[in-house]
């Protein structure tokens, strides 16, 4: 199969309640994202948290994405 004039945005939201579902969900985006030709840009990735504190960082392919906060 083959994917021609692609619309695409540069913002996935990713909603999760918890801190381990936030990153099996960003693992999974990542692993998935080049199956269909998708590139994700690392550096501008992002975690907004609402109300919410970091107990550990999420990583998407082994870097840390930032931390905002809400």
């Amino acid at each position: 199969m083959q994917l021609d004039n692609l619309e695409f945005t540069e913002d996935l939201a990713l909603v999760s309640h918890t801190q381990q579902q936030i990153q099996e969900n960003t693992t999974s985006v990542a692993a998935l994202s080049p199956i269909v030709g998708l590139n994700i840009n690392k550096r501008k990735g992002e975690i907004l948290r609402y109300d919410t504190t970091c107990t550990k960082r999420i990583t998407l392919d082994g870097e840390d994405l930032e931390d905002v906060k809400h």
